[in-house]
């Protein structure tokens, strides 16, 4: 049942891509940036799970188009990501596997890239990477500072504590959009460490998964590998643990894997 809701979840975040980009580029003629490709990005480990070999590349094609279409580096970026991870995987670091995965993968996205050859759409997601140093990852690099000059002169037990959740907001009216950032500021370095420990728990698991032997878990690592990629990139990238409405099926992996993981005793 929960895949099915994954893949409803994810069809319906194409739609919703489909109709932003209608919205703001067809209707306003804007070319304005908008979050809708997590709907389908963050249905991707679930879907994983299920989807194997060549299909998955597929899916991994649909939500780069979505974060083209939304104008996102950072769906780009964590999109290559999880491409390179799952096809070192797949080729399971043997050259000539390896060589087999890249061609296929590779063939997919230069097709997608010459369908969409001298189209605005990619010129804008282009023009922003190469920006990404000048605005800091859009005044991401300053907000972590600012947060680590604040804190290192907040009173001791907010040092500890943190000054609670949203407070970032409720201060100064804007986010941290930098996960690492905001556990510290609001959560202290109570929250900081505990949020260091899962993303160690998650790397040891991924370990874990890599040497078993048994090929039906071994199966379950390009999922829970495209998950953790995304909870990485997105402790710079964004709030993963605040903005719940944007990554909730990230949330229901974790649990739907922790029950196959118990049925194998990892």
């Amino acid at each position: 049942m929960i895949y099915i809701f994954a893949i409803l979840f994810f069809i319906a975040g194409i739609i919703n891509n489909i109709r932003a980009y209608q919205n703001f580029r067809v209707v306003n003629s804007d070319l304005m940036q908008h979050h809708y490709y997590y709907f389908t990005l963050q249905c991707l480990p679930l879907l994983l799970l299920r989807v194997q070999s060549w299909k998955k590349y597929i899916l991994i094609l649909i939500v780069t188009l979505c974060s083209v279409y939304a104008f996102k580096r950072a769906g780009i970026i964590v999109c290559a990501g999880i491409l390179l991870a799952n096809i070192a995987i797949d080729g399971r670091l043997k050259l000539k596997r390896l060589l087999a995965y890249i061609l296929l993968a590779g063939g997919i996205f230069l097709c997608a890239y010459h369908f969409m050859e001298g189209n605005e759409n990619l010129d804008r997601i282009i023009l922003r990477m190469e920006n990404i140093q000048d605005d800091k990852g859009s005044g991401r690099g300053d907000n972590l500072a600012s947060v680590y000059t604040e804190m290192n002169h907040a009173p001791l037990e907010n040092q500890i504590f943190g000054y609670g959740f949203m407070s970032m907001m409720a201060k100064h009216k804007h986010m941290v959009d930098a996960e690492i950032g905001s556990m510290y500021y609001y959560y202290g370095i109570l929250g900081i460490s505990l949020y260091i420990l899962f993303h160690f728990l998650m790397i040891t698991r991924i370990i874990k998964l890599f040497k078993s032997k048994n090929k039906e878990i071994y199966k379950l690592l390009p999922s829970y590998t495209s998950c953790y990629i995304i909870f990485l990139f997105y402790s710079i990238a964004a709030e993963v643990f605040t903005y719940h409405h944007l990554f909730c099926m990230l949330f229901v992996y974790l649990g739907t894997i922790e029950r196959i993981f118990s049925k194998y005793k990892i």
